[in-house]
């Protein structure tokens, strides 16, 4: 679903809760999985341990602190009715979650990872964030047989190999492009047809550069590619001299939210303005279109991966229980997300 970041941001704030909801609606009825299949049965338990690995802080905070707060919600709900029932036990079982915080960093990922599977005892692990820190996540979860659940696009999940550990809830990206050129074709006789492509340096970036460098040149569009930035770029004039000597009226890009509140701001700046701009992970919440400031984002269009309105099973039931959660992002004063029930991870 590709959407319009309208005035004040609306389009964006009522359905900012996005893909994370899929892992979560996913837990009761994992979680009976994986306790017949995995929870030791040598000595009694008294509550079924489920790690979260998320980015709480750093660059995709907005998606962890999601996570944590819907995880936290429907926990409250399944241990309100007595939990999960395992049959080792002939009885339910409350669920326990340990939630820490990886920062949007790769090793603290790997670190608190191990932490949780050594320490913790926990039989299970959910994570969001991304590439970069689910993949290494991901051979620790082979290592050490414990299950892991990530959302990350599925041409990059493939590129572990065989896996039985790790399990993706996520789309391709072929399919990703596929609603992107249903948007361009539809204004294609509008530009000059020659879109200009904006990647960080990283697993995600790459993953959906290299495939939508294929699809766009097999549609006859012309590409201007200035190759991969570095995340934590300053500068990019280069990037934007290129697109300006290119004539480019389409800008693809797929990056980090600082990284593009950055780069925006400098396009402004620097009389660089696309004809239509559409612009992947790095604004998919409204505290990171707030941060390119004033009325610059007006006009972009991001991807969206879930709504209310989507008329798949399970959403009479989201309707229901998480309605009201996704008030609490068009509310003026929403929920203070920073509240957290963490164990210390020291």
């Amino acid at each position: 679903m590709i959407s319009h970041v309208k005035k004040r941001y609306a389009g964006i704030s009522r359905i900012s809760i996005v893909i994370i909801i899929i892992a979560i609606l996913i837990i009761a009825g994992i979680a009976y999985v994986i306790m017949t299949q995995w929870v030791p049965t040598h000595h009694a338990v008294k509550t079924i341990r489920i790690g979260i690995c998320d980015p709480i802080s750093g660059a995709f905070a907005p998606l962890g602190t999601r996570h944590k707060l819907l995880s936290e919600i429907m926990i409250e709900k399944i241990n309100a009715e007595g939990g999960i029932y395992v049959e080792e036990y002939g009885r339910k079982l409350p669920i326990e979650l340990v939630i820490y915080d990886h920062e949007t960093n790769p090793q603290r990922a790997v670190e608190l990872t191990t932490k949780m599977i050594v320490e913790d005892n926990v039989v299970a692990i959910f994570s969001v964030g991304d590439p970069s820190t689910a993949l290494p996540m991901a051979q620790l979860a082979e290592k050490y047989h414990v299950p892991l659940f990530i959302i990350i696009p599925a041409e990059v999940f493939l590129t572990l190999g065989p896996v039985n550990y790790t399990w993706d809830f996520s789309w391709y990206l072929g399919d990703v492009m596929k609603l992107i050129m249903g948007v361009l074709d539809q204004y294609r006789v509008q530009t000059n047809e020659v879109v200009g492509i904006w990647a960080v340096d990283d697993p995600d970036g790459h993953g959906w550069h290299d495939s939508a460098i294929p699809v766009l040149e097999q549609a006859g569009y012309t590409i201007c590619d200035p190759g991969f930035y570095p995340p934590g770029t300053k500068d990019f004039t280069a990037i934007i001299t290129q697109y300006k000597n290119f004539n480019v009226e389409i800008l693809l890009g797929q990056g980090y939210a600082g990284d593009f509140a950055s780069f925006w701001r400098q396009c402004a700046l620097q009389g660089f303005k696309p004809k239509m701009a559409i612009i992947l992970r790095a604004i998919m919440f409204e505290e990171d279109i707030k941060t390119i400031g004033g009325d610059l984002p007006l006009g972009l269009m991001t991807e969206l991966h879930w709504s209310l309105r989507y008329p798949f099973p399970w959403n009479d039931f989201i309707a229901e229980e998480i309605s009201g959660v996704c008030l609490l992002y068009t509310s003026p004063s929403p929920r203070d997300l920073s509240t957290s029930r963490m164990p210390s991870s020291a």
